[in-house]
């Protein structure tokens, strides 16, 4: 696709915010483009399947909150994105083009700490709240993907016990174990493919989503975002406190 959009439109390959300001990308909405939407239904659609049958749903309303395809370059411009969470429930990402086509990229899970460049045509499906990045593209070439963000029933986020609603033991928000598992486009699994699982101690999944976040927050900069980071850090001076006090 060109550079320029329609006559009048903004530049086709705009740079939005994935789920966040601090966040930049260089992206189109799928929405925003007939042509676009027509060539993706079909995917999308056996994607959103692929999830209902790979996660316990147990009935649970899904939807397509957001699809978008990136773009990542090597000369200039945005190469990769940083370690960070997605909104909403559970996530997927799809290799538009061939991984010979650009140097680096991929998408990489702290949990897993392995960079995975799929073929073309495959896709990662992963719950939102996992910390994952944008390998950055280097050396040559254009990496493309399709995002797509998946709502399950109100994302709810800290509801937890047996009757918690699915996307509560869904998203993976301090997840302290994660595996990765081959499955073909209709779900049936990959004999002899998947890996073991790999676990973190609680501490240590916590510790990482703090940096994370503190760092997002640094690289904002704004008001509000200082001053979430003033709250943060005077939370986790606390919890110190009251952990030497009462507990070591």
């Amino acid at each position: 696709a060109g550079e320029v959009g329609p006559s009048g439109a903004p530049p086709l390959w705009d740079s939005a915010e994935e789920s966040q300001h601090y966040l930049p990308t260089k992206e189109v909405r799928v929405a925003e483009l007939p042509a676009l939407v027509a060539a993706t239904r079909p995917g999308v659609d056996r994607t959103l399947g692929l999830l209902r049958r790979l996660y316990p749903l147990e009935g649970a309303r899904l939807r397509l909150a957001d699809l978008y395809v990136a773009r990542y370059d090597a000369d200039g411009g945005v190469s990769g994105l940083q370690l960070h969470v997605d909104a909403y429930t559970l996530s997927f990402s799809v290799a538009l083009n061939a991984a010979d086509e650009y140097g680096g990229g991929g998408l990489e899970f702290d949990a897993l700490g392995q960079v995975r460049r799929e073929p073309q045509g495959n896709a990662l499906l992963f719950p939102s709240k996992l910390l994952h990045r944008g390998v950055p593209v280097a050396r040559h070439g254009t990496r493309f993907a399709l995002i797509g963000l998946v709502s399950v029933g109100e994302d709810e986020l800290w509801a937890a016990g047996a009757g918690a609603p699915p996307a509560s033991r869904l998203h993976g928000m301090f997840a302290r174990c994660a595996s990765l598992e081959e499955v073909g486009a209709g779900g049936e699994r990959a004999a002899g493919r998947n890996a073991t699982e790999l676990c973190s101690g609680w501490a240590d999944t916590v510790a990482r989503h703090a940096r994370n976040r503190f760092a997002l927050l640094w690289r904002a900069g704004s008001s509000e975002d200082l001053l979430e980071l003033a709250v943060l850090n005077a939370g986790l001076l606390v919890g110190a406190v009251l952990l030497r006090q009462f507990v070591l």
